[in-house]
């Protein structure tokens, strides 16, 4: 029993520097290189299935950079992401402008998408380096580097003025310095405090990175830098050379940290608690998501598979959605698949790194990577956001490695991942590259149709974003009709958003204004249906302050007096006395905001 205990406490067989050395071969810089034009190739072969909040940040710049005092450029939960954005757009639009017609908003929004492309470069050969320093051989790092940028997540706001990506690079790049700090003594000083100050920036651009920061600060205590995850038997954990280099990291990590907020409080004129606790809540953009833990399967299973309307079938089939009941059967269709895949993968890496004791720091390194991830979106946040889980990818790196650097006896649990990873390849690549487009281009007359009838002031009212009008704009942000008042969409419902319960009063004080403006309202056929189509995507109680039924009983309340589009159409509102009082009426409403009497 002695002996067994001594022998599992020892590194797996295969640990250790690979033969050709993680950095000093040319093989490495070769795959390197081969990742850096892979990741040109798949950016130019991939569209995002949404660019998410990047309209709103260029928005924001845009008011900025006309002097408007209400919209601040410092926020609290991306404080360095708009200053960035707004600098790098001062010092491109002398090239940008013969090529936007000196539009503003395809100039921001194409620097944020450079800047995430950018980001995309350097990630690549980062991941394939960092998974070389950590022990594998040159072919499982591509394979396991290949793998994390072949994830829904990191696929989509490649493509994004969202400022995850460039986060999670700004991690894995204080990781792979902590590792070069422990190694190198002549230059640790120097390393550390590079790490720290990636770090800071990786929270400085998404505050949740905060989170896993202590991950990579733990790491430099218990990663070998040659690879063994659980260091060596004769190397003591808290060595005082080690404790330096950690110290060290932690004082720049937060030092510039604090800084940098503080300089952000200042400009925003934050001067009290109550100031700082409204710049800290207002980060949160409304979102106010019932059912969390019901949410977190398909949030989780979208950050490494695109799931589409897949996710929305799930609900339906959840939820007990009555006019799209959904079967057993329809659930297989739907890809539910893909959820549980995801939810073995976690379970088959946290158990096989359980059962030995040699990789139990890799385990530890995981769990405190996931923990804190999971339960801010659980109790802080919300779920259903594949990007909430980015920031612990770095632990989930240590723990993959870790898996594949088990004795090679040790045959399913890489065979399963290796699997894994070409069945994400296989779906994303599909979706990215394929799907995606033909939905864009399927929704291309729709679009067209609306871009004719709401020039000059007008606005198009649809469900949602999940609508496909809204989906062309997000899939196609440098389309023509993507640029200021060509496409103007009002999105009626948001679920989990604070909004839903002024939906009422929001959509009443939006025609008020394009009339004003001297433009015509349009409202999608679908707002005054009685009962849901599959295709438009409803679910029913995914929200449980708005019912389908409440949305025919506010519209069709309203006089009409024309049509475009066919059945699945838009009709104009009628700019009558009683319609304008009505809205007025709404308009003014406080509270739940007009509900129906």
């Amino acid at each position: 029993m002695e002996e067994t205990e001594i022998q599992d406490s020892l590194p797996p067989a295969n640990v250790g520097p690979p033969h050709d050395g993680p950095f000093n071969r040319s093989a490495s810089w070769k795959f390197a290189l081969v990742a850096i034009l892979a990741s040109v190739v798949l950016f130019a072969v991939t569209v995002p299935a949404s660019t998410a909040d990047t309209p709103e940040y260029v928005a924001h710049i845009l008011s900025y950079h006309q002097h408007r005092p209400d919209v601040p450029l410092w926020e609290f939960g991306h404080l360095l992401w708009r200053p960035l954005g707004y600098a790098v757009w001062q010092l491109t639009h002398p090239l940008l402008s013969s090529w936007s017609q000196d539009n503003p908003v395809l100039e921001i929004t194409a620097d944020f998408v450079g800047i995430n492309f950018l980001v995309g470069l350097i990630l690549a050969p980062l991941l394939f380096f960092l998974c070389r320093r950590l022990g594998l051989s040159v072919v499982n790092a591509a394979g396991v580097a290949s793998g994390f940028m072949l994830s829904s997540t990191i696929l989509n706001y490649a493509h994004t003025g969202m400022s995850y990506n460039p986060g999670l690079a700004a991690q894995m790049a204080g990781l792979l310095l902590i590792l070069n700090a422990v190694e190198s003594p002549g230059r640790g000083r120097l390393y550390a405090v590079l790490a720290g100050t990636a770090l800071a920036v990786s929270f400085l651009l998404w505050f949740p990175y905060v989170l896993t920061v202590p991950v990579v600060l733990l790491a430099g205590w218990m990663v070998h830098p040659t690879g063994n995850p659980s260091g060596r038997p004769d190397e003591a954990i808290f060595a005082s050379d080690r404790l330096r280099v950690i110290a060290l990291a932690t004082a720049a990590t937060v030092a510039i940290g604090l800084a940098t907020f503080g300089i952000g409080a200042v400009i925003e004129h934050i001067a009290s608690f109550l100031a700082l606790k409204q710049w800290i809540l207002n980060s949160a953009h409304g979102m106010m998501v019932e059912r969390r833990l019901a949410r977190l399967p398909t949030g989780l299973t979208r950050s490494f598979f695109y799931l589409g309307s897949d996710g929305i079938v799930m609900k339906r089939f959840a939820m007990g959605d009555p006019y799209a009941p959904v079967h057993t059967l329809d659930l297989i269709r739907a890809g539910i698949w893909k959820v549980l895949l995801v939810f073995l993968a976690m379970l088959i890496l946290f158990v096989t790194l359980a059962r030995r004791r040699s990789t139990w720091p890799a385990l530890i390194l995981l769990a405190a990577g996931w923990i804190p991830t999971l339960a801010f979106s659980l109790f802080l946040f919300e779920t259903s956001e594949p990007a909430r889980y980015e920031p612990a990818y770095p632990s989930l790196l240590i723990g993959l490695c870790s898996l594949f650097l088990l004795p090679r006896e040790i045959r399913l649990p890489r065979w399963f991942f290796a699997t894994f990873f070409v069945l994400l390849a296989i779906v994303n690549l599909k979706a990215y590259v394929w799907d995606l487009r033909s939905l864009a281009a399927a929704t291309n007359q729709r679009v067209l149709l609306i871009h004719e009838h709401t020039a000059h002031g007008g606005v198009a009212f649809v469900l949602s974003f999940r609508d496909g009008a809204s989906s062309y704009m997000q899939k196609l942000p440098f389309s023509r009709l993507n640029r200021p008042g060509a496409l103007p969409l009002f999105h009626v419902i948001e679920a989990g958003n604070i909004s839903v319960v002024t939906w009422r009063k929001s959509a009443a004080c939006r025609i008020l204004q394009a009339w004003d403006e001297g433009g015509e309202t349009w409202l999608s056929t679908r707002l005054v249906a009685q009962r849901p189509k599959p295709e438009w995507e409803w679910a029913e109680f995914d929200d449980l302050r708005v019912r389908w039924v409440d949305l025919p009983a506010f519209f069709t309340r309203f006089e009409t007096n024309g049509r475009i589009g066919g059945e699945d159409g838009f009709v104009r509102v009628a700019p009558t006395a009683n319609n304008r009082q009505t809205f007025v009426d709404f308009c003014r409403s406080a509270g739940e905001a007009g509900s129906l009497k």
